[in-house]
């Protein structure tokens, strides 16, 4: 966690960094943990990978935890690039933040750079609802 504090002494921030992610319903995940938390999943999947210091990426998050607690239906994971070594291969991922839409193991949509929380509701009808 870093702190960070504010001109005025009344308003102390707390700001979750990814390192301690802070987020109720996008669960952190390793490396070794894809095969059976994602790609063997009976249910919808959505993949956020994601890099420390990465504006878009910290503007991402509060809208993947806001869709998380809206999609019941779907499980939303992320991972840190620098972590996920072997995911980013296997996965091909070039930039952060990625979304990797997962349906049944199979990856049906990937999306590089933030995207609201309209662009992914969309892409949730289309790619993991039909």
């Amino acid at each position: 966690r870093q702190k960070t504090m504010v001109n005025d002494m009344d308003s102390l921030i707390l700001v979750n960094t990814y390192e301690n992610r802070g987020y109720r319903m996008v669960e952190k995940i390793l490396d070794t943990e894809i095969e059976e938390k994602v790609l063997k999943a009976d249910h919808p999947v959505i993949l956020d990978f994601w890099n420390q210091g990465c504006g878009p990426c910290q503007a991402l998050g509060p809208v993947l935890e806001e869709l998380s607690e809206e999609e019941k239906d779907i499980k939303f994971y992320s991972i840190r690039i620098d972590e996920g070594e072997e995911a980013v291969k296997r996965f091909r991922v070039m930039a952060a933040p990625t979304l990797l839409f997962i349906k049944g193991g199979t990856v049906k949509k990937k999306t590089i750079g933030f995207r609201s929380k309209e662009s992914i509701a969309a892409v949730i009808e289309e790619q993991l609802r039909a």
